[in-house]
């Protein structure tokens, strides 16, 4: 949205009010005419800019002309004045009659050329209508990079923070903390935590958003094809932009492959955790042995309850389960057999 303020505070053009600014106008287009009447050619929220040839010669016309562009919508008149113009100064009264139907007056130096506002104008609607994309792709490509480092989970928090401001936390699948960029995402976490565990076990087409007094909350599940691998947390300030969910939404994308990558390399952690269950419940292990194999997955435990699932659940939901029995136990380890988990 381009104000008048906007184009008065570019020193090149030097432009001068000439009645007082109340409200900053919207400018939605710069236009020169040297018309009595160039209101059928207006579309309302124009820069009106003229030489005022032919106009402004007594009281009762130029009143008239200024009636006409506010009834048109017009957000400013620029008048050019000079030696070389049909006037050498703004007329008397002039100033009065834009007053006093509410159009701004604008002083044009002699030595700017009009359509030179124009193309200001012009330039500067099409930089902020571009701006947002511009911003979008710089976004896009850093966060791409910060995905690529040692910790990239942590990389990409800290890179979304810094171009929207937003806090977030990252947990897998058990509800364990990978990364976090701010506080206020691990606080309403844990507010939500047994809302987000019955979520997860219903898959991964879900989202959650709230906006209250102490901000906007969005949490979205992390994974690949279906396979849920964890759970972002993302808060911000007052409400959150188009540009800000389509942040985090990049965000989502990105991490689900990584954590996708990092469970992928926690597989053989995973398998000798299911070994580990499989020989404990075999009874072939003594005290000793039991409390040896699940050190190596570091667990400390002297107690061992097992859950037994019907075949046909889902690894998301087996997942979803282990994350509401984490706060419970010491650690907890799956194991598919044929019949049952």
């Amino acid at each position: 949205m381009l104000r008048l303020s906007t184009v008065l505070q570019e020193q090149a053009l030097g432009l001068r009010v000439l009645t007082l600014l109340g409200e900053d106008p919207q400018i939605a287009w710069a236009h020169v005419s040297e018309l009595t009447d160039p209101t059928p050619w207006l579309a309302g929220g124009e820069l009106l800019l003229t030489t005022g040839l032919g106009l402004f010669t007594d009281d009762t016309q130029t009143r008239a002309y200024f009636r006409r562009l506010a009834q048109a919508g017009v957000s400013a008149l620029g008048l050019s004045t000079g030696s070389a113009l049909p006037h050498a100064e703004p007329p008397a009264g002039i100033a009065d009659a834009a007053s006093a139907v509410g159009i701004v007056l604008v002083h044009v130096p002699e030595r700017t050329p009009l359509q030179h506002v124009v193309r200001f104008v012009s330039d500067s609607m099409h930089d902020e209508q571009t701006e947002p994309l511009r911003r979008a792709l710089l976004a896009q490509r850093q966060l791409s990079e910060a995905a690529t480092e040692e910790d990239g989970i942590a990389a990409v928090l800290t890179t979304m923070h810094s171009h929207t401001g937003i806090a977030a936390a990252v947990y897998d699948a058990g509800f364990r903390p990978l990364a976090s960029s701010g506080a206020s995402a691990a606080e309403r976490f844990e507010l939500r935590r047994e809302e987000i565990a019955k979520r997860l076990v219903t898959g991964m087409r879900w989202s959650m958003s709230e906006e209250d007094a102490a901000g906007t909350t969005i949490v979205f599940p992390l994974g690949t094809q279906g396979r849920s691998r964890g759970v972002l947390v993302a808060t911000g300030a007052g409400s959150m932009t188009f540009y800000d969910r389509a942040i985090v939404s990049m965000v989502a994308s990105l991490l689900g492959v990584l954590l996708e990558a990092r469970s992928s390399a926690a597989g053989q952690q995973r398998r000798l955790g299911g070994r580990t269950l499989d020989a404990l419940l075999s009874g072939r292990l003594d005290e000793v042995g039991s409390s040896l194999r699940l050190a190596k997955l570091g667990i400390e435990c002297d107690t061992v309850q097992v859950a037994v699932l019907p075949a046909r659940t889902e690894e998301p939901q087996i997942d979803a389960i282990a994350a509401r029995l984490a706060p419970h136990c010491r650690g907890v380890l799956a194991s598919r057999r044929a019949e049952e988990w």
